[in-house]
């Protein structure tokens, strides 16, 4: 959490910025007008004087840094001596209207001066990524480094994807530096023809977990445990639930009411890649990928954004410049260009077939499938349909109901809504693109294979129907009654026809 002290003109967009990035912020101001229209902006606000405030005490214990943002260059030197005073070693970023005063602040022991009111807010909020990267950096590689013989066992999600997948060869690298063993794991299968041509060219060495591995006892056989692209063990992923891991990388949605556990946790529901999340920590430690680790995150950027057009943030912004100058073009044409499966392009098929259609929302239930990663390019596809803004594709695979979904639709939230209709446990991800695996539970228990069908599909399209609100479908309108053959006459001429009419409800 920040501490903005003066919430004046300057204090107020600090916030917003740094709340625009999704950071906990608590403004303090003595002027109580201002403190009300804080509030009413929904601001979290507490009315004090910054020169008397007790910082040892709630709510201020969590603070990390302190921005102190009046116009008053006399009152924010009282500020800085007396939060000196009572803190002697916490971070300071200050605001100073004049050389002169900038000049007493350094002899204070301020850490960062912004001057300029026009380019004071961009410069403190600049100042303070720099920060949170630099210490986030540092606690990861004490982390890493705690490993010992037994190296870092890097899980990825199931079925990954390419962000998942050059999430992993990221961290993969970063240890490497450190002279740490790494292993990476996934479970499912990597059935999209783009993820295995990917696999394939960079030479990436990832063992599957299949049902029959004892996957506590891999986990005991490492130093720590790392999850990239997802948020919890036992989510999405072959570990155990309950496992607390020593690395946690994600950027998806998680429940507001817990803790995500974990020795180092770094989750970015505001980036739209892990993989960007990650290029920062291998700029911060000077670490330049080579080619084909820069084409893998260049590729999982762009599949994680819709090519930069979904849930993009400016970090992915910069992390795809960085990238394009490193990449082999060669290599990213390859991945991003393969030849479709004939697998996939079935559950296309049964996905158009299936549909149903509740006003712009589409529900379709692609059958058994081979591979998860077709149930995407089936909700993408969905989408260009004229009227349609949100669909949700799935299908049966492994003793478990596979949910994608996407959505053009600035009024909901598609992770929270899949996490709303089948439990935070078993669905999440994104505003516009989201998934989850729900068990079949004892559905899974009848041996009549469209009869299981036929039930996933009623419990899924209403359980989505219900938590999207859709309208409620038309009644059928009856078949047509084909007309009785009237009796042949004795005399063997053919019988006078009638016309048929429709029977209506």
């Amino acid at each position: 959490m920040y501490v903005i002290l003066g919430c004046g003109k300057v204090g107020a967009r600090v916030a917003d910025l740094l709340q625009e990035a999704g950071k906990d912020v608590l403004l303090v101001d003595s002027d109580p007008t201002r403190v009300e229209a804080l509030q009413e902006r929904k601001f979290n606000v507490a009315l004090a004087d910054m020169t008397q405030v007790d910082l040892r005490k709630e709510p201020f214990t969590n603070a990390e840094a302190y921005l102190i943002l009046s116009g008053d260059d006399d009152k924010n030197k009282k500020a800085v001596q007396h939060i000196r005073r009572q803190l002697p070693e916490t971070r300071l970023i200050v605001r100073s209207t004049s050389p002169a005063a900038a000049r007493d602040l350094k002899d204070l022991g301020v850490n960062y001066i912004v001057q300029g009111p026009d380019t004071v807010a961009s410069a403190v909020v600049k100042e303070l990524t720099e920060l949170e990267l630099f210490k986030k950096t540092d606690a990861l590689v004490r982390v890493i480094k705690g490993t010992g013989e037994g190296g870092l066992g890097i899980f990825l999600h199931n079925s990954p994807d390419p962000d998942s997948i050059a999430g992993g060869l990221a961290l993969q690298k970063i240890a490497e530096k450190f002279k740490i063993k790494t292993f990476i794991y996934y479970g499912g299968k990597i059935g999209h023809q783009q993820n295995r041509t990917l696999v394939n060219l960079i030479g990436v060495k990832m063992k599957q977990i299949t049902p029959g591995d004892d996957v506590t006892e891999i986990v005991k056989r490492h130093g720590r445990t790392a999850i990239v692209d997802c948020e919890i063990a036992g989510q999405n992923n072959v570990l155990p639930r309950g496992l607390v891991p020593g690395i946690v990388v994600g950027h998806h949605i998680t429940s507001t009411t817990a803790k995500i556990p974990g020795d180092f946790v770094d989750v970015r529901q505001n980036v739209g890649a892990v993989s960007t999340i990650l290029l920062g920590y291998l700029q911060e430690l000077s670490i330049v990928p080579d080619p084909k680790l820069a084409g893998a995150l260049l590729h999982g950027i762009r599949v994680d954004t819709a090519n930069l057009t979904r849930h993009t943030s400016p970090s992915d912004l910069k992390a795809v410049a960085y990238l394009s100058p490193l990449v082999d073009e060669d290599f990213l044409q390859q991945i991003e260009a393969p030849p479709m499966t004939n697998s996939t392009l079935d559950v296309m098929g049964r996905a158009i077939t299936n549909r149903a259609v509740r006003g712009t929302y589409v529900v379709s239930n692609c059958g058994f499938i081979q591979d998860r990663d077709s149930l995407p390019q089936a909700a993408e596809f969905l989408l260009k349909l004229e009227g349609v803004s949100t669909t949700l594709c799935f299908g049966i695979a492994d003793d478990q109901i596979h949910l994608s979904g996407r959505s053009t639709d600035s009024r909901l939230n598609l992770g929270e809504l899949l996490q709303k209709a089948f439990g935070e446990k078993n669905a999440g991800g994104h505003a516009q693109s989201a998934g989850g695996q729900v068990p079949l539970g004892i559905l899974g228990d009848t041996d009549d294979k469209e009869e299981l069908l036929r039930l996933v599909e009623n419990a899924v399209t209403k359980q989505f129907f219900q938590a999207v609100g859709a309208p409620e479908a038309p009644p059928e309108e009856p078949a047509e009654t084909p007309p009785r053959e009237p009796a042949r006459p004795e005399n063997g001429a053919p019988p006078r026809r009638t016309a048929s009419r429709r029977i209506r409800a």
